[in-house]
């Protein structure tokens, strides 16, 4: 009987000799392959962009039969070395059920669905302790899942090679190594085994593992390392105690949580994060509950429904944006009366919604939050659109300034003027150039006002005016560094400079260009309309 293995080598070598595909003949099976190929590009393929590609190689292993079976049993030490090789690695099936001469030929790349089957198979048989008997165990090869060769000559050996390949080796080599790196991890590369002991550890493992991280005490613990969701029994490692810190984590769902009074209609709207445990289907249904965090706030809103525990996680001396602490004092607000409040959760699309039926209210700060929404109309009216942060207890203690400087500005009170004029002795008409300033936040909020009208004599001998009619001539937002720039201050003098009016002008900016802006601008005595 003829030797239909080396036939069928010899056969490939003269297919590929008349493709213009060099072959290489191994010498001695030893790494899986039989013969190595080389494909040289086209010359004119060459461009400035390829001059660095390597020709494109590969590794060949033949196998010859004569049953009808397209299926080929191969070692699984032959396998993993095909698998593995940074080369493009295929397997050739020769069939010789017509006659000594093969008539067909069928080409199977061992591609990555193949390379996942080998090495899955591979490690099954490694976690079993039988990773030294794999050049006795096997593994079947469909070459039915492969292409079908000519042996004609009307079918290119060299274009189905190429199409395989592509046109880049160097590409190809990344592409198969950094699967062979990952394939088998989908699920992770390592388990671990632990107990956990105590209400007050499962309490810190329910709240790290719902997106906030953390220390969690732990006994007993395994670690193995895993692949293709099989352990590994040789990499156990075992500690009688440890901590477990868990990094914090991306919230499970985006999106929004509105609050809505039953009784007036008054409603607000935050951004929500929702974080769900991923040891929830562990834990016992009391104690899976889902974690809305809101920001300066967070809602722990239990599985069933039944009720939902609001914390706040604002530090009053905290800087946050504004807008942010006036949605917090809003939603704070709003929880003083809870009975009746709606709360809509949407995330991605999925609407709940649930009422509050009952339970305490929270203090009320409805002054604070007059006070924190005067800012922020402060900050409209100026156009602000940057970031002003301020603390709740900077809002608290700013609180004497910022309500009457929006009034003053908004001609909802009036204040008194006072200054003096040498020469003058009665009372006069004039307009006074008065510079009105807010300080907060790291911002300051310089407005310049021409106040008209007739001044008062005081006992004293100065004169005081009303702020009941003034303009506003000019009004801008400073940072600290930029308050107290000669830029800033030639920009103010030179306002006050140009201002012109029918009647005389008394300026209070007589001591800006000596002093700076290094103190407060102006002190009034305010009033109410």
């Amino acid at each position: 009987m003829s030797d239909i293995g080396t036939s069928g080598e010899l056969h490939f070598m003269a297919l590929c000799a008349g493709d213009g595909i060099t072959v290489n003949k191994s010498q001695t099976d030893k790494n899986g392959w039989d013969v190595l190929i080389e494909i040289d590009q086209l010359p004119t393929a060459l461009t400035q962009q390829t001059l660095h590609e390597p020709v494109i190689t590969g590794t060949v292993q033949i196998k010859s039969t004569r049953s009808k079976s397209l299926k080929v049993s191969v070692t699984l030490s032959n396998l993993r070395k095909m698998a593995t090789s940074s080369l493009p690695t295929f397997y050739l099936l020769m069939d010789f059920t017509q006659g000594p001469v093969p008539s067909r030929a069928f080409l199977r790349h061992v591609d990555e669905p193949l390379i996942r089957q080998i090495l899955e198979r591979v490690n099954t048989h490694l976690v079993a302790g039988k990773g030294e008997k794999l050049h006795k165990l096997t593994m079947v090869v469909d070459f039915s899942s492969g292409q079908e060769i000519a042996l004609d000559g009307s079918a290119s050996l060299r274009s189905e090679f190429l199409r395989i390949v592509g046109s880049s080796q160097a590409r190809y080599t990344d592409g198969k190594q950094r699967f062979l790196k990952s394939v088998g991890y989908e699920d992770g590369s390592h388990l671990m085994r632990f107990n956990l002991v105590g209400h007050e550890n499962l309490q810190a493992m329910i709240n790290a593992t719902l997106g906030r991280g953390g220390p969690i005490e732990l006994q007993d613990m395994q670690i193995f390392s895993k692949r293709f969701g099989l352990e590994d029994p040789s990499s156990r490692h075992h500690a009688p105690v440890g901590t477990l810190v868990i990094e914090p984590s991306a919230p499970n769902a985006l999106g929004t949580l509105t609050l809505r009074s039953g009784a007036t209609g008054e409603s607000v709207q935050v951004d929500a994060a929702a974080y769900v445990s991923p040891l929830h289907s562990m834990l016992p249904l009391s104690a899976f509950q889902i974690r809305v965090d809101c920001g300066l706030f967070e809602w722990y809103v239990k599985a069933d429904g039944s009720g939902a525990k609001f914390a706040s996680t604002l530090d009053p001396e905290a800087p946050v944006p504004l807008e942010n602490l006036c949605t917090y004092l809003q939603v704070i607000d709003l929880m003083a009366k809870p009975q009746g409040l709606s709360i809509e959760m949407d995330f991605n699309g999925a609407r709940s919604q649930f009422t509050v039926t009952g339970g305490p209210g929270f203090p009320g700060f409805p002054d604070v939050l007059q006070v924190a929404e005067a800012l922020l109309k402060t900050k409209v009216a100026f156009r602000d659109r940057g970031l002003l942060e301020v603390s709740v207890a900077e809002l608290i203690q700013s609180s004497q300034v910022i309500q009457p400087f929006f009034a003053l500005l908004n001609k909802e009170i009036s204040a008194w003027l006072t200054f003096s004029v040498d020469g003058k002795t009665e009372p006069f008409e004039c307009v006074c150039l008065a510079p009105l300033e807010l300080s907060i936040g790291e911002k300051h909020y310089l407005t310049i006002l021409a106040v008209t009208g007739k001044t008062n004599l005081l006992p004293d001998g100065r004169f005081s005016i009303a702020t009941t009619n003034f303009d506003t001539i000019y009004k801008t937002v400073l940072r600290t560094h930029e308050r107290t720039a000669d830029a800033t201050i030639l920009q103010l003098q030179r306002v006050v400079d140009e201002y012109t009016h029918s009647l005389p002008i008394v300026s209070l900016f007589s001591t800006i260009a000596a002093d700076g802006l290094n103190q407060p601008l102006a002190t009034s005595r305010l009033r109410s309309t």
